[in-house]
């Protein structure tokens, strides 16, 4: 909406043209005429891409020696997250050591979920090795939620079970995207040595 004076005064009758760039949505009617609180609407329907869309509304008028023209950016988020982009982790580390889980996601046409208006959050558990210490997260909880951040990143670290084999983590992902194979990051006996021990048959 689009309010138009002069001195001070609201401006009946004066014909508002609305632009806004074709790649970041529409805007109808084009152009509207001011009623008489000398305001004049138009309504914006974003497309598909995520980002900043300029709308710019200009007044025309002979009494004027060049238009008036007011801009407002109006961000577009991105719509609900639809698949799995990027998925990177080590699935072998040193038993007892950390593995970095990270995650990215997009919506149906493309745009990456970030945090621009709500941050959608993903949730990592793990599951437990039979005998062993026991794999956690960091914070010490065999289950996290993570937000996505501005680069649309949702990061986890486990610190892998001291015993070796498999520390299998489930994933719940928001939106539409479907369910996976959990994920299994194997820790192995490969540590650096830390103690030694001596006997001595017969004594």
């Amino acid at each position: 909406t689009v309010q138009v004076q002069g001195d001070g005064a609201s401006l009946p009758g004066i014909t508002v043209t609305f632009t806004v760039d074709g790649t970041d949505g529409t805007i109808s009617p084009a152009q509207a005429v001011t009623g008489i609180d000398g305001k004049a609407s138009a309504i914006f329907k974003p497309g598909t891409v995520a980002g900043t869309a300029t709308i710019t509304a200009t007044v025309l008028h002979e009494e004027l020696d060049e238009p008036l023209t007011k801009s407002v950016g109006q961000e577009i988020d991105h719509a609900a997250p639809y698949a799995v982009s990027n998925l990177q982790y080590d699935s072998e580390v040193t038993a007892g050591d950390t593995a970095d889980i990270v995650i990215r996601m997009h919506d149906k046409y493309g745009n990456l979920v970030d945090n621009r208006r709500t941050a959608e959050t993903v949730t990592f558990m793990v599951g437990q090795i039979a005998g062993g210490t026991g794999a956690t997260f960091i914070g010490g909880t065999d289950e996290i939620t993570v937000a996505v951040d501005a680069e649309g990143n949702a990061a986890a670290r486990l610190q892998v079970d001291t015993k070796a084999g498999p520390n299998i983590v489930s994933v719940t992902f928001p939106g539409s995207i479907a369910p996976r194979p959990p994920l299994i990051i194997v820790g192995r006996e490969n540590g650096e040595p830390a103690e030694i021990y001596m006997s001595i048959s017969p004594k």
